[in-house]
């Protein structure tokens, strides 16, 4: 029908327009109106084949006209319009036009294609094998990047913009990638980076990345079954390292590339749930009193656990205690059995006078325990690999924390030989007397400092609970935007700290007597840098003295009584600028600051929480022991055993039963289903 309606058209156009032409020889058929359009533009615009072909016949110019085409999505004008340019120009499709009014210079056919989203449009292209490359990451310093940025400058931004707005596209994506999952989080990657180093259109690219993780999102969709989400999940394509022993590499990559949506997905955190839970299926339909039975029941089981579970490791209970939930309750239990020898040190070693190494005999168990912990880490490290390793924070805070308790352990053996030189036993000098950097303070102080880490480590535990795990991530989010402001405030304090030490450290140390016999000494707050920096910084805290900026001038030799008030006055007044400064202006905004960061989260709390909970269980269901710390060392022997024997340690993960090609073309046919997508005109 379209055909016979285009012969007729055509039949009944083209006289009329060679009369008009042949009439008018001095015609410029190439002439445009105010929007730079020529008659071919008007033709392609209203989608008349006939007319096109009429004009391209009589030797009207091309100019930009493709792109036009393809902006108007008529397949058959197009692939008209390509066979005629290709005549003369055989690269027409990978080519911009500088000269055009609507597009800009590096917006090709391809490009535009891709970014209209036109699946028969695309497939036109992609059939002729061609496709757009993926920009340069925005931190390649190749001599083309180098050239781009020196040269194009603005057009290299946005020729950038405009090719990811292109790959980013889902129908483009669906017909050039095998994997448009991994496409999709490299994507959105490599446009984070480049919002960062081009903070000018850091809001066109994040609605980019907002589209690529509401696609991938949509594609989870359509998993129908536990089993194809598991297949998604399993696939570990994109993550480097050894992956064949670890389950689902690909949330590890989401979790690596803060993918929060596909992470909290529904369809994920199911199967994640199943593989938390193991072989105790019922955890999550437990009471609370029920769940803290089996809680407490850790600390008399945990020797027994880590005996069972390496000589027995096919049993039934074997495979209970070795499900990722009873792993993290035990290594909860080792904990709090760690804190509170930790606590008992402590007590048992207060109100101490003698210099040496503590004797109460706890710390030979914090020795084992921390041993232990050490064990664990390298164990983390080696499973996981060091690149994923040390981009974990909490591992870092492990790793600070051990080292404090190995450096207090060290200065513990100092104290002690000290002592053993020591011809008075330890007792004397009295703890007045002591150097400030006496071995024994150092290994208190130390130990002090563990000590607040080791009670803090619980808080990663608690990201587990639905009632103290939201609150945690809000708290540590808060944490992050406290820190941000206190450089603007240090900043502030230098400035201060500068001027008020100039003017208050000559009048160091000066005492003045006043006529009644009282002596007034000049306040210490200012005379110094580090003095000046606490007492501003106890001052935004509202830690202060009414002489602190009084300047004290020592008597005459006749004994008469010298003010500087000059001085005086210029230093109160810098002091009491610092104060509505920081204690009305900035307190104010870091209230304000908290205040929206909290009402952030917690407008969409459930996402953070479950992003981070899932970082939480995907440790105890890939790297964790099941022994922790230090009932691991009751498996040594079988763990060299194992070794003599080479067994791997860790076996390989049963593969899902179905490959990831079938599940997703399956998923693939059911988003463009669920799309409604016109595949073909």
């Amino acid at each position: 029908m379209r055909c016979a309606t285009s012969n007729w058209s055509e039949r009944r156009t083209s006289p009329i327009c060679r009369g008009f032409l042949a009439s008018k020889p001095r015609l410029n058929k190439d002439c445009v109106n105010c929007q730079g359009y020529t008659a071919l533009h008007i033709a392609v615009r209203r989608k008349d084949l006939p007319m096109v072909r009429f004009l391209v016949q009589n030797g009207v110019r091309f100019n930009d006209v493709l792109l036009h085409a393809v902006e108007t999505g008529d397949v058959p004008l197009t692939e008209f319009l390509v066979t005629e340019m290709s005549k003369t120009d055989p690269q027409c499709e990978q080519r911009g036009y500088a000269h055009s009014a609507t597009y800009t210079a590096d917006v090709t056919p391809v490009i535009l294609a891709a970014q209209m989203g036109h699946w028969t449009l695309i497939h036109f292209f992609v059939k002729k094998r061609l496709v757009v490359e993926a920009p340069h990451t925005a931190s390649c310093l190749c001599k083309t990047c180098i050239k781009a940025m020196r040269i194009e400058g603005v057009n290299a931004s946005t020729r950038n913009l405009n090719t990811y707005k292109a790959i980013c596209n889902p129908h483009y994506m669906l017909q050039v990638s095998g994997d448009p999952i991994l496409d999709s989080f490299l994507f959105a990657q490599g446009m984070a980076g480049a919002s960062h180093a081009e903070e000018e259109f850091r809001r066109e690219y994040d609605e980019e990345i907002a589209k690529l993780r509401k696609f991938t999102c949509a594609l989870l969709d359509q998993c129908r079954t536990i089993e194809e989400t598991r297949v998604l999940l399993e696939q570990p394509a994109g993550l480097e390292g050894r992956v064949a022993h670890l389950a689902f590499p690909r949330v590890i990559l989401a979790l690596q590339y803060h993918e929060r949506e596909f992470v909290t997905h529904g369809h994920v955190q199911q199967a994640l749930r199943i593989e938390w839970e193991g072989e105790f299926k019922a955890w999550n339909r437990l009471s609370f009193p029920v769940k803290l039975v089996h809680f407490m029941i850790r600390f008399l089981t945990l020797p027994v656990v880590a005996v069972l579970v390496k000589l027995m490791p096919q049993s039934v209970i074997a495979k209970h205690w070795s499900s990722p939930v009873n792993k993290y309750m035990n290594h909860f239990a080792a904990r709090l059995m760690f804190v509170f020898f930790v606590y008992m040190q402590i007590c048992l070693d207060k109100a101490r006078t003698s210099r040496g190494a503590p004797h109460t005999g706890v710390e030979w168990f914090i020795v084992i325990w921390v041993m232990g912990f050490v064990f664990e880490e390298i164990v983390t490290c080696y499973t996981i690999g060091a690149s994923r390793y040390f981009c974990s924070m909490w591992h870092w805070y492990d790793i600070t924390m051990i080292s404090l308790f190995l450096l207090t352990f060290i200065f513990w053996i100092v104290a002690w030989a000290q002592m053993l030189g020591d011809p008075s036993g330890g007792t004397v000098p009295p703890r007045k007397d002591w150097p400030s950097m006496d071995s024994t303070l150092i290994h208190e102080a130390l130990f002090a400092v563990s000590s607040v880490m080791s009670v803090f480590k619980l808080m990663y535990y608690f990201q587990e609970s639905a009632k103290l795990g939201p609150l945690q991530v809000s708290i540590s989010s808060m944490m992050v935007e406290i820190v941000r402001f206190f450089f603007i405030c240090l900043c502030i304090m230098l400035a201060f700290a500068f001027g008020l030490t100039r003017m208050y450290e000559p009048y160091k140390g000066m005492k003045r007597t006043e006529p009644d016999g009282e002596e007034v000494k000049q306040s210490p707050a200012f005379t110094s840098f580090g003095n000046s920096m606490k007492t501003l910084f106890l001052r935004m805290l509202g830690v202060a003295s009414d002489d602190q900026a009084d300047v004290v001038v020592a008597n005459a030799e006749d004994g008469s009584i010298n003010e500087h008030w000059f001085t005086e006055v210029v230093g109160s007044t810098l002091y009491s600028v610092y104060q509505v400064l920081m204690l009305i202006a900035m307190l104010n905004s870091l209230i304000a600051i908290v205040t929206g960061t909290f009402q952030k989260i917690i407008d969409n709390a459930e996402v953070h929480w479950k992003f981070y909970r899932t970082r939480l269980w995907m440790h105890y269901i890939n790297e964790a022991l099941v022994a922790p710390s230090p009932f691991l060392f009751f498996q040594m022997p079988l763990l060299i055993v194992d070794l003599v024997k080479k067994r791997r340690y860790w076996p390989r993960r049963n593969q899902p039963t179905d490959s990831y090609s079938d599940v997703i073309n399956k998923v693939v046919q059911r988003y463009l289903c669920h799309e409604r997508v016109i595949l073909y005109d």
